[in-house]
């Protein structure tokens, strides 16, 4: 049982496997940083296979308690907020606020806390989720009417995601900015000429990486038309880490654009620490984007990027100064802007410096801190 001092959160999300996706990392950290903060928290999320025993957990780091709760495949959002709701009743003293780490889940963590008397935190990690909460059919307007009335606070990521929160007509005094985190890295200690050289077949051929969802709002066949106009992509490398649903149309665009084998798909990587510290520049040509952990995690290794000027991109990125803000639309400026930095040393180590530096600011403590202090806040009021 959490000393009687400690705020007491449980967290929300859909899954907690880390490695699905960035919603889920940035809670799993979040809430393993927050233990050090006097704030106890423990996860509670779907069970998705037969070896989570109902109610039963793990723990991440030896530290947070995950919680999975039983769904059907049939009805998953209702048997999930029935699951939720028992346990929320059975375990009412053991928290004092809920945390969801989306609209979705949101919804059920403001139903589930406005029937128990608790309160209740969502963060919205990007776009698709403020359109979530617009209105419309019937059950939409429902919805949309409990979360805005039964949410203390919304979490916006970043300042573009937190003006379409305005927009979309949450009250500004239940609005909160708070970025996306990250744990700050020591320097590349692994021997890059050795690992390039086995990655790439040439210790001095050039690499560029993405890492990331292969799904449409990544941009990846944006990136793709860009490397088949870029001048010797032949002589380079383009490493595109990631899984998803996209992944078997990429590989084929890459094969009609007879782009193979300058792009190489490796999938999901349990480990990517050693690819930032092989590459020579990060792309990330996303059409929308909340914030980016791989840009995060690409900055916080001193690497030079180049992405998409939408979303937390903005916030991150000082445009031509810790990193490039393009249109990936325009094939022409984009090569250009590989190639410049390919071609240019000294640039690519005076961004990837800067950028370090810049990315200091979204360390995960501070973050941390800034959760800790919105969660007094909210059981002031």
């Amino acid at each position: 049982m959490p000393a009687k001092n400690k705020i007491k959160v449980a967290m929300v999300i859909s899954k907690a496997e880390a490695s699905l996706g960035g919603t889920q990392k940035q809670a799993l950290r979040l809430a393993d940083e927050l233990q050090s903060q006097e704030v106890s928290v423990f996860v509670l999320t779907k069970r998705k296979s037969r070896e989570h025993a109902r109610g039963q957990g793990k723990e991440l780091n030896g530290r947070v308690q995950i919680i999975y709760l039983p769904v059907t495949d049939l009805q998953p959002g209702w048997s999930f907020l029935f699951s939720f709701l028992v346990w929320a009743w059975i375990n009412r003293g053991s928290f004092q606020i809920i945390h969801a780490h989306n609209a979705a889940m949101g919804v059920i963590s403001s139903i589930v806390g406005w029937l128990i008397g608790k309160k209740v935190i969502v963060k919205i990690p990007s776009l698709k989720y403020v359109h979530y909460l617009n209105g419309g059919s019937l059950s939409r307007e429902l919805r949309r009417w409990i979360i805005t009335r039964k949410t203390d606070r919304f979490v916006a990521v970043s300042t573009e995601m937190l003006e379409a929160l305005r927009q979309a007509g949450i009250a500004p005094e239940k609005l909160a900015l708070i970025s996306n985190g990250i744990q700050l890295t020591a320097a590349c200690n692994t021997n890059s000429s050795a690992l390039r050289k086995e990655v790439s077949g040439e210790s001095e051929r050039s690499v560029i990486l993405f890492v990331g969802r292969l799904v449409k709002e990544k941009g990846l066949d944006r990136l793709l038309r860009v490397w088949a106009s870029l001048t010797g992509h032949e002589t380079m490398l383009l490493l595109i880490v990631g899984d998803g649903p996209l992944r078997e149309d990429l590989e084929s665009q890459a094969k009609t654009l007879r782009l193979l084998p300058s792009v190489r798909f490796l999938g999901h990587q349990t480990d990517v620490s050693t690819l930032y510290c092989i590459a020579d520049l990060f792309v990330l040509p996303s059409k929308t984007e909340g914030m980016s952990n791989s840009l995060l995690e690409a900055m916080a290794a001193g690497l030079p990027v180049v992405a998409s000027n939408v979303g937390g991109n903005k916030d991150v990125i000082k445009d031509q100064q810790s990193g490039f803000l393009v249109d990936w639309e325009d094939t022409t400026l984009c090569a250009r802007m590989l190639l410049t930095l390919l071609s240019d040393t000294e640039l690519r180590q005076r961004i990837g410096n800067a950028a370090k530096r810049e990315v200091s600011a979204f360390a995960m403590g501070d973050v941390a801190e800034r959760y800790h202090q919105l969660y007094q806040t909210v059981l002031r009021e």
